[in-house]
């Protein structure tokens, strides 16, 4: 046989045996065929085909570090696991496992992993079982979940990372057999009630229930809420046998129910410690209307109701009914105040401290002392709101009714003001400021004091009834520069007093001064005006005593009006009082001859005197 026969002999007898890149297909070679394939990721494996299927294993380095136990195992990615114990990646990167078919459950499971940051990438963990063994009589024996730090604190963290959702613990009973109507209670922070711990239960329905959860398929109610400032509310009973806290037994509770009825007292016994600065309360009621009054509607809110009735019996003894009764005790220790009612009242249209509504004849408020109850200050409003300011002194008449404002007084009637009895009123030096619109009565510290009035320009009227204003218009010739004047009537000037008493005197009826002097002549003035006041007592016929002088320099044309100064005499007092019974004489020297001459002069009359 020829060399190259035998040679195709021995080509056809031998296998194919090659090298490549990527899973050979399976319509690719012939049984027997052996390949090298490079899987990229993956790395090189031998591949043998069998009776029309491909068989691969991997080949490693023949170096004892790259040994293949010592070899990353590399999971598919992409597509699901195709029989039991295969693991394979999903397109999220999820691991899946095939194990075998478990009724009532899926074949591939999701197998659960964790990243460096200890987070898994399932969304929810669940844990069934059936067993009760080694539970105990009570089936409370091993648990379902357990924590365990051998060497520090254990606990569960349930957060959430968002203001519209609650951490929360939920717990449901549901009967074999029974429909999605759960039986749930719920533990949790509500986040919009500014996350107050609440207890939620659930008697009925599907939806689960959460700490913000109201009533809604089926009855939920919150039964305990505790607030993130301390405050407990419980909606049912708080019952103990033994006591609350170590206090005595409950037998009369007080619940949060919308409707509650007490039989018995409650008695609030609170006891403080408190060394530092702060707030306690015996009694505090935080009432919160949250609805809204309807078009309308009414709504009274009450923070606390009081309602008592003794008509009901006939009574045979004496009944003192209180609607509040308060007594607060305090010392001189350190520094202490007390204050019996604390009423703070703001914010509506109208605003009312205390609403008093009292049978006409009783006394809205009655303010008795402390050294005798039968002193008393009553304040009481009866028929057409006529209301009453009464004091009562029991065994005199000092109950006096002092009115003693940092400010103004202000009365305001509609018709008068009436008094039974005299008014006092404490002299002052001067008025007080003026206002447009009204004038002042007062009385001035004269001595005696004396009735004044002031307008509102500031024109003080001193003595008001006190005195009488005479006014004396006197008209004379005047042929030399000194006379008297002719005070009764006479129009010749007289040069002496002789002969002439009952042309230039007067009687002084009353005590006076000389409020006014007016002067003016047909000649002009320049020089030394004389202005004088003679008086005389009883006994003698003509004034003669000099009681007041004033000397001027005056400067003034003819026919000119001259109002002349009565104060700063040389001789005597301001406007020359003058005393009653006493007789006196006007003399006036002039300048120049004035001949037609005009006084005016006027008297301040005292009519008291």
């Amino acid at each position: 046989m020829k060399l190259k026969n035998v040679k195709s002999k021995l080509n056809r007898k031998q296998k194919a045996f090659s090298s490549g890149k990527g899973t050979p297909s399976y319509k690719e070679g012939s049984n027997g065929d052996i390949t090298v394939r490079n899987i990229s990721g993956k790395g090189l494996f031998l591949y043998y085909k069998y009776q029309g299927k491909w068989y691969s294993t991997r080949l490693n380095k023949i170096n004892p570090k790259y040994a293949e136990d010592k070899e990353s195992v590399v999971i598919p990615k992409g597509r699901k696991p195709r029989k039991s114990g295969e693991l394979t990646l999903d397109t999220s990167n999820k691991m899946q496992l095939c194990k075998k078919v478990i009724s009532g459950e899926e074949r591939k499971t999701q197998v659960p992993t964790m990243n460096s940051s200890n987070i898994l990438d399932i969304t929810e963990i669940q844990t069934k079982r059936t067993s009760t063994t080694g539970m105990g009589t009570d089936n409370g024996g091993t648990s379902d979940f357990k924590l365990v730090n051998t060497t520090g604190h254990s606990y569960m963290h349930i957060e959430t990372q968002g203001s519209s959702y609650d951490p929360y613990i939920m717990f449901a009973y549901r009967q074999v057999g029974e429909s999605e109507a759960l039986k749930q209670w719920t533990i949790g922070m509500d986040n919009s009630a500014t996350d107050t711990l609440k207890f939620h239960y659930k008697g009925s329905g599907t939806a689960p229930l959460t700490p913000s959860s109201t009533a809604g398929g089926g009855s939920a109610d919150s039964v305990m809420e505790l607030t993130n400032s301390g405050a407990l509310s419980v909606s049912g009973t708080v019952t103990s046998s033994n006591g609350v806290c170590g206090g005595p037994a409950v037998t009369n509770h007080v619940t949060n129910n919308a409707d509650d009825t007490m039989a018995g007292t409650l008695t609030i016994d609170k006891d403080t410690t408190a060394t530092t600065t702060g707030s306690t309360y015996g009694l505090n009621i935080d009432y919160d209307h949250t609805g809204i009054s309807a078009s309308g509607q009414s709504t009274r809110n009450y923070g606390i109701s009081s309602a008592i009735n003794s008509d009901s019996p006939t009574h045979v003894g004496s009944v003192l009914n209180f609607g509040i009764n308060s007594t607060v005790t305090a010392g001189t220790s350190g520094t202490q105040s007390s204050i019996g009612i604390n009423n703070t009242v703001t914010g509506a249209d109208t605003n009312t401290g205390i609403y008093q509504k009292v049978t006409d004849g009783g006394n809205d408020l009655k303010f008795v002392s402390s050294a005798n109850s039968s002193n008393m200050f009553t304040l009481s409003t009866g028929t057409n709101a006529a209301t009453i300011l009464e004091t009562t002194d029991a065994v005199g008449a000092n109950a006096d009714l002092t009115l003693d404002p940092d400010g103004e007084l202000i009365l305001t009637p509609v018709t008068e003001v009436q008094s039974d009895a005299p008014l006092k009123i404490k002299e002052s030096a001067d008025a007080v400021a003026d206002t447009a619109g009204y004038g002042q009565i007062w009385v001035d510290t004269a001595t005696p004091n004396e009735l004044a009035f002031t307008d509102d320009a500031g024109t003080d009227i001193i003595g008001v009834g006190k005195y009488h204003y005479e006014t004396k218009f006197i008209g004379f010739y005047a042929g030399q520069t000194a006379q008297y004047i002719p005070m009764t009537g006479y129009i010749i000037e007289k040069t002496s007093t002789g002969s002439s008493n009952e042309f230039i005197s007067f009687v002084a009826p009353y005590n006076c001064t000389i409020e006014k002097f007016i002067y003016r002549s047909e000649v002009a003035q320049d020089g030394t005006f004389s202005l004088r006041v003679l008086e005389s007592s009883d006994n003698t016929e003509v004034p003669s005593s000099v009681i007041y002088r004033k000397d001027t320099t005056i400067d003034i044309a003819d026919d000119t009006f001259l109002d002349y100064d009565l104060t700063s005499p040389g001789t005597g007092s301001d406007y020359a009082p003058l005393t009653k019974g006493k007789i006196y004489a006007i003399y006036v020297a002039t300048p120049a001859v004035g001949y037609d001459t005009n006084i005016t002069v006027v008297f301040k009359w005292d009519i008291t005197s």
